[in-house]
């Protein structure tokens, strides 16, 4: 071999080392490894501050939702904890953070499983509903929109998800929800001063605990005389005086008005989370639009609409006709710039199946209806839990953070 091609054999050997030498350092400055590097702890958590929650636009990490990560030869195993068991993008998040660690290129399989936390609206020194992490109110200042239905069914869906869920029956001069539930005649008992909320479990995880006006009446026809302070008394009573327990959401199903019930709800609990239900009628939006009004400028929060008896699907022809007008709850959307939560159609088995004290959402699940219903329940636990965690985040500005996951030494 002359000494031409000797050089450039040799050439060509110094060419291909630092090709190859480069190549491997690119590689590693993009986030990805040689298919044989195992991934740490360490460099996973790294990728996982990549993924935002799509709601709070904050990374999963910082916002305490990693709570547990493994790393094996075969398998990573990630367990994120959500700020709600009802959270609607859970699927989002998943895809998102097998996304992310797609990217890098490792030869592991991943596994991702879920388990909630619900975060709390208040501080632990609020005076009433000890306990109970969020307030939900479902409110119309209209009467006859369905709301107590909706109240019924959006409490009733939370439960079977997983959540401590209590219903409260704030409608003091007309109860519905002992009807609705089936336990009319139902009385709840008095135990050293106080007044036990009765419980019933519809297949979830925890009972769901009921409060109404219509346990304590001596009969179901009993019609309820009062004058304000009377019943001023009696919300307090069933803020203070009610053992609600650990509650991940306690909702209330409000009267209609702008009076004394509402005033006092917005007064002793004012991070509350409202919700109006209303139908696409003129009517019934005029009513909803001061009652939004009310709310906003006591501070409480209006976090979406939901629009009941939104249209009618003919059973024979499948002809979707607006009744009640339509579009309603896109003016309230367009004027106070809050959520659509969903559409309910006018829809005879909810009617059927509710006048026999049951919520459509247990007694027909594969329902039409009942899936809207469960859809908008998760609207709402999703649209409380930002609010949560954005007040958690307030608390934890004076020089505290996020519980972050903490690292082995050996990572």
């Amino acid at each position: 071999m002359g000494w031409f091609d000797l050089l450039w054999k040799r050439s060509q050997h110094y060419v291909l080392k630092l090709s190859r030498k480069l190549d491997s350092r690119r590689n590693y400055q993009v986030g990805c490894f040689p298919m044989s590097k195992k991934i740490t702890r360490k460099e996973l958590l790294n990728i996982l501050k990549t993924v935002k929650d799509p709601e709070l636009n904050a990374d999963l990490v910082s916002l305490g939702m990693i709570k547990e990560i493994s790393v094996s030869e075969q398998k990573v195993v990630i367990e994120v904890e959500l700020t709600t068991p009802a959270c609607p993008l859970k699927e989002r998040i998943r895809q998102d953070i097998i996304s992310a660690i797609n990217q890098i290129g490792f030869n592991q399989s991943v596994e991702i499983t879920f388990s909630s936390r619900v975060r709390s609206s208040f501080t632990s020194e609020q005076p009433y509903l000890k306990g109970v992490k969020n307030v939900i109110v479902i409110a119309s200042n209209k009467g006859g929109v369905g709301k107590s239905l909706v109240a019924a069914n959006v409490a009733t869906a939370l439960s079977r998800m997983g959540a401590r869920v209590g219903l409260l029956d704030a409608d003091v001069y007309g109860p519905n929800i002992p009807q609705l539930f089936g336990m009319d005649g139902h009385q709840a008992r008095a135990m050293q001063g106080r007044i036990e909320p009765l419980e019933i479990n519809l297949g979830g995880k925890y009972p769901l605990k009921l409060m109404s006006i219509g346990f304590l009446l001596p009969e179901r026809d009993a019609p309820v005389i009062w004058r304000a302070p009377i019943v001023n008394k009696l919300m307090r009573e069933f803020f203070q005086n009610v053992p609600w327990g650990e509650l991940d959401y306690l909702v209330i199903d409000m009267p209609p008005g702008t009076g004394d019930i509402q005033l006092n709800v917005v007064q002793l609990i004012p991070h509350a989370s409202t919700v109006f239900v209303t139908t696409p009628s003129d009517v019934a939006l005029a009513d909803v639009n001061k009652g939004i009004a009310m709310f906003q400028r006591t501070g409480t929060p209006v976090i979406g609409i939901i629009e009941n008896m939104s249209y009618f699907v003919c059973p024979n022809c499948s002809t979707k006709h607006h009744i009640f007008s339509k579009e309603g709850a896109e003016r309230i959307k367009e004027k106070f710039g809050m959520k659509i939560m969903g559409k309910i159609p006018l829809d005879l088995s909810l009617r059927e199946i509710s006048d026999k004290g049951y919520p459509i959402v247990v007694k027909d699940p594969n329902h039409e209806v009942s899936k809207i219903l469960v859809e908008i329940a998760r609207q709402i636990a999703d649209a409380v839990s930002v609010l949560a965690v954005k007040r958690e985040s307030q608390r934890a500005v004076n020089g505290r953070s996020f519980v972050q996951l903490p690292l082995k030494s050996s990572d």
